[in-house]
């Protein structure tokens, strides 16, 4: 079966994160570094966005320089630069990773939902002094389109009952008595659609246009979608209990779903111009009092409004409340900080914690013409955005165990007692308590693993709840604690050319595209292709202990062997590059007759050392930082998730998760396993099918 290789993956997380030594060190000197970009590279000029002489829809850039774009049209080449910020940043990654560090740049107040297939059950929200309350209510179709499967067209005794409504002369929300007569019938039969609405009614007086056998009930148009022929009325009755009153954050939520479907970056068509509208009853809701229609979902004691029977779930729990558990968020608290923010530095709200290291930029050292050093204009392939609603890829599957990834021994916690009377047995030790089993100065490490929430046959997962699917009833899975995926990191791409990472000028082209001026990867003598070429740059360092330094220089060199991604179009390929370490000096400032001397010669010699090494304590994320950026031999291809060549990134997602009324996730981003493997068992274990099928969806 066709597979590929996703571009990002994750370095996972231990349970919690490490806290610094708080002490300096008296190192202060320089790091002379030099870059080789081994494929095509891209860091934009920001100064002009429609740089290039084309003709596009899409954004154009030249390389990164000094020279301030503004105004012009297909400049000259200039001499490119690599900013030390795009290199300080790649470092500091790394070494976030390597030293089990916080989440220095994250989002924390992102709202995190996703869109789910199976239908929510119709509702009434009602004000009522000052109190939300929700109502359970009945869902009737009202066609506006003629629809084949439907029987709005059949006689009712004798009598053609069935009507077409123009729902463009109804608004969003609004109060309607209707008869509904027809009970539906169609191949899917389905269950939430019972009946066909046959009269509408929207004046307020019985004498002028309905009687008692009307229903009373809310339009709900929701929006428009190709195979859509029906719109909604919710009816609300007494005969429908009244569930509980709508908690403020459940309020917030769904005001957060409609605030996404607003979002100008998703909405930039107008298409949800009804979501709008329903925005808008909603507000004068709650202001004013009222009803409006709802769908809702009731699961584990905490509900989930929508404006539409599918629609998004937004969810209770943000990024920081994730990595809340293990201390992971930014730190804020120069008393608890981590080993980066020490190093690096960080400014976040009361914390102010100045940086020990200065990245210079990086100057190119080339004796050509930089014409030579560059492509013609190339279009790439579209980037993707963080889809964090793919909870397939973003959270750990429930079954998740980094004992497993970490390879540290495991042992049930009725073995216990059993695993310390060994020990004591071996050591000649005296057991003389429950509490204190042994008495000695030596320490018994165990590593108790709860076997409690050991879910392998979880259909869904997301960031509050984990189910399954009994009939089309959920069951929660209790005991389930969403964990994010890691720290994203991308392949490296061994058998990068250019026409992996660019589409030709008859493609058809978005505003996810961009024309750029690609800088070649540097090459040897003589040839013609890739001219031979390098960047210097500089790493000032101030006060540091020669542990943190052999570390630093350990990030930089990734043991000779390891590829940085630096710049622009990361999952294509690009910005692949090996750092070299060419010297380290040290600078020393002290007093000799009478004299301040400084001295900055000192050489300060270092040995190459692999990351494992380098990062003893921390080993399982040192060997996932080696697999993630040494180049590898595989046969599939690393791209986004398709179902074939060339397919749109959402029908794998949705093929993936099943188009029903019961999702199940059938594949999951794998994780990176932390023992020695060849590449082709490395990419069995990561590789991805292109169809749904059998794959190992039991490893995590």
């Amino acid at each position: 079966m066709p597979k590929f290789i996703n571009p990002y993956i994750f370095i996972n997380l231990p349970e919690k994160r490490d806290e610094a030594d708080k002490s300096k060190g008296n190192l202060t000197g320089k790091i002379q570094c030099s870059i080789y970009p081994r494929t095509h590279l891209f860091i934009p000029n920001t100064t002009n966005s429609d740089v290039l002489n084309v003709k596009n829809d899409h954004k154009n850039y030249d390389f990164y320089s000094y020279n301030d774009l503004t105004g012009q049209i297909d400049p000259k080449c200039s001499e490119p630069v690599i900013p030390g910020s795009s290199i300080r940043g790649e470092i500091r990654s790394l070494y976030e990773a390597l030293t089990n560090s916080c989440f220095s740049t994250v989002t924390n107040d992102k709202i995190l939902y996703k869109r789910m297939p199976n239908p929510g059950e119709a509702g009434v929200l009602a004000m009522e002094n000052d109190r939300l309350i929700l109502y359970k209510a009945k869902k009737y179709m009202a066609c506006y389109i003629p629809c084949q499967n439907d029987n709005c067209n059949k006689k009712l005794d004798g009598k053609i009952v069935g009507k077409h409504f123009n729902k463009s002369k109804l608004s969003e929300g609004q109060k309607v008595f209707f008869k509904a007569d027809v009970p539906y019938r169609s191949k899917r039969n389905n269950h939430h659609m019972p009946c066909i609405v046959t009269e509408i009614c929207t004046c307020t007086n019985p004498a002028t246009g309905y009687t008692k056998d009307f229903k009373e009930g809310y339009v709900l148009k929701g929006e428009p979608f190709s195979k859509k022929h029906h719109f909604s009325i919710i009816e609300k009755s007494t005969e429908f209990p009244a569930l509980r009153e709508v908690l403020r954050e459940e309020k917030e939520m769904l005001e957060q779903v409609l605030d996404s479907y607003d979002d100008p970056k998703i909405n930039k068509a107008k298409e949800h111009k009804h979501y709008i509208e329903y925005s808008q009853k909603l507000k004068e809701v709650f202001e004013k009092g009222g009803e409006i229609p709802v769908f809702y979902k009731d699961i584990n004691k905490s509900l989930y409004l929508s404006p539409a029977c599918i629609s998004k779930e937004v969810y209770k729990n943000k990024i920081s409340s994730l990595l809340k558990n293990g201390n992971y968020n930014p730190c804020n608290d120069e008393s608890d900080i981590c080993p980066a923010c020490h190093l690096f530095g960080s400014v976040r709200n009361t914390l102010n914690v100045p940086g020990r290291l200065r990245f210079s930029d990086a100057r190119i050292d080339y004796n050509g013409s930089f014409e030579n050093l560059f492509e013609d204009y190339q279009t790439l392939k579209e980037l993707s955005s963080p889809k964090l609603s793919s909870t397939e890829f973003y959270l750990q599957h429930p079954n998740f165990d980094y004992a497993e990834i970490a390879g540290i021994k495991k042992v049930s916690e009725k073995s216990v007692k059993q695993e310390f009377k060994s020990f004591a047995a071996l050591q000649n030790l005296q057991l003389f308590d429950e509490n204190n089993p042994v008495k000695s100065s030596e320490t018994v490490s165990i590593n108790v693993v709860d076997k409690s929430n050991e879910n392998k046959d979880t259909d869904m997962w997301n960031y509050d709840f984990a189910f399954t699917w009994h009939g089309n009833k959920q069951k929660v899975i209790s005991g389930y604690k969403p964990r994010i995926k890691g720290r994203k990191f991308y392949w490296q791409h061994k058998n990068h050319c250019l026409s992996h990472a660019t589409i030709s000028e008859q493609s058809v082209k978005s505003d996810k595209n961009s024309t750029v001026r690609l800088l070649k990867p540097c090459g040897k003598d003589g040839d013609k292709n890739n001219p031979a070429y390098c960047f210097r740059f500089t790493i000032y360092f101030e006060n540091l202990s020669k542990d943190e330094l052999n570390k630093l220089i350990a990030v930089v060199e990734l043991d000779k062997k390891g590829y940085h991604s630096i710049g622009h179009g990361k999952p294509l390929g690009l910005g692949s590059a090996r750092i070299s370490v060419d010297e380290v000096m040290l600078r020393e400032i002290y007093i000799k007759d009478d004299k301040i001397i400084r001295d900055g010669g000192k050489i300060f010699k270092h040995k190459t050392q692999p990351l494992t090494e380098a990062f003893a304590q921390n080993k399982p994320c040192a060997k996932q930082v080696e697999v993630i950026t040494s180049l590898h031999d595989f046969g599939s291809d690393i791209e986004y998730p398709a179902l074939k060549k060339g397919d749109m990134i959402f029908k794998w997602f949705s093929n993936n998760r099943g188009k029903n009324n019961s999702p199940k996730i059938k594949q999951f981003l794998h994780n990176i396993q932390t023992v020695d493997m060849n590449d082709k068992t490395l990419e069995n274990s990561v590789a991805l099918d292109r169809i749904n099928g059998s794959n190992n969806n039991t490893k995590v």
